[in-house]
């Protein structure tokens, strides 16, 4: 998953001035949270954002592990 889209797509609405509206409740629902939104909005970069979640993707991955059929 890349977020370079969107944080692209943000910084060219940001320069024109239009940035209301831009990210919707929907956008948080889709990721489970909302920090995503917030450090895009701060001018965090992919990079950045990806460190925050490292801890919570890898928590996700051993609990999923029981439920996987195959490796």
């Amino acid at each position: 998953m890349s977020l370079a889209y969107v944080i692209d797509a943000y910084k060219c609405f940001q320069k024109a001035g239009k940035t209301d509206g831009f990210f919707t409740s929907f956008f948080d629902k889709l990721l489970g949270q909302t920090y995503v939104r917030e450090m895009i909005k701060e001018g965090c970069n992919e990079a950045e954002i990806r460190a925050r979640w490292k801890n919570e993707v890898e928590e996700f991955k051993q609990k999923r592990k029981k439920y996987l059929l195959y490796e």
